[in-house]
């Protein structure tokens, strides 16, 4: 894990965007710098415009979601279970939005 967690740092650059508590890891950002809820919140805007009857708006949003896909979900970190689980349920997501 703590190999996991050094490579997240690097990439991110440590500035304590990701902390250690007694709880464990958090990665500290705002929903708009994490894909996969910009993707979750898109994903749900569209289903209301579908909903509203307004097909276009659904047809746009659901675009940009998929967007957000640069390809597997947690890919090379998918052997911690929790990410493999989060990440299945992400890919079942996508396949809905297409």
């Amino acid at each position: 894990m703590q190999v996991y967690i050094h490579r997240l740092r690097r990439a991110l650059g440590d500035d304590g965007r990701v902390v250690h508590s007694a709880a464990g890891y958090l990665l500290v950002a705002a929903v708009e710098e994490v894909d996969s809820r910009v993707f979750e919140r898109l994903t749900a805007q569209a289903s209301d415009a579908r909903l509203r009857g307004d097909l276009p708006r659904a047809a746009e949003l659901l675009e940009q979601a998929l967007g957000q896909w640069r390809g597997a979900a947690y890919a090379g970190m998918r052997d911690i279970a929790a990410l493999a689980a989060e990440a299945e349920r992400l890919e079942e997501n996508r396949l809905a939005a297409l």
